[in-house]
């Protein structure tokens, strides 16, 4: 089933049980790497590459709060 314009195209990657929280992890879906983390009980999204340096955000360390 093709998605809408009305309707985006989900792909579930985990269960909200497989991420704790302040965990990260990165999913393939399609041809894209995906950052997945939890913060105060809420998944945030990210490209999983870093845009300037091309590395691997599973790598990165996050010190800001989102």
């Amino acid at each position: 089933m093709e998605a809408s314009p009305q309707q985006p195209d989900f792909v579930e990657v985990c269960s909200v049980e497989d991420i704790w929280e302040g965990e990260m992890q990165c999913f393939w879906v399609r041809d894209a790497s995906i950052l997945l983390l939890k913060l105060d009980g809420h998944f945030h999204a990210y490209q999983g590459r870093c845009p300037i340096r091309g590395s691997p955000l599973s790598r990165a360390i996050w010190t800001a709060r989102f």
